[in-house]
């Protein structure tokens, strides 16, 4: 039931672009960088807390940014830098 909440909730983001503040580099930062201008995965969150991942420069670690919400799991927003 918590699933399905939180897949809900998380959907709201879709689309969206969102102010997160990076954390740093994400568990996976090894993954899709080719794909990404060698860009490693990043982990942030919302205002609300959300988890929001992204390719970006490591160097964003502890700054804000925006990121436009592409894809979401019930635990998860993933989504792309906005320039």
């Amino acid at each position: 039931m918590q699933e399905e909440i939180s897949g809900r909730l998380s959907q709201e983001y879709l689309g969206k672009e969102v102010k997160v503040l990076v954390e740093g580099l994400s568990k996976k930062s090894h993954l899709n960088a080719a794909a990404t201008r060698g860009h490693p995965q990043l982990v942030s969150r919302t205002e609300g807390d959300s988890i929001v991942v992204f390719n970006g420069p490591a160097s964003l670690a502890g700054k804000f940014t925006k990121v436009k919400i592409t894809k979401t799991s019930p635990l998860t927003l993933f989504g792309v830098q906005c320039e």
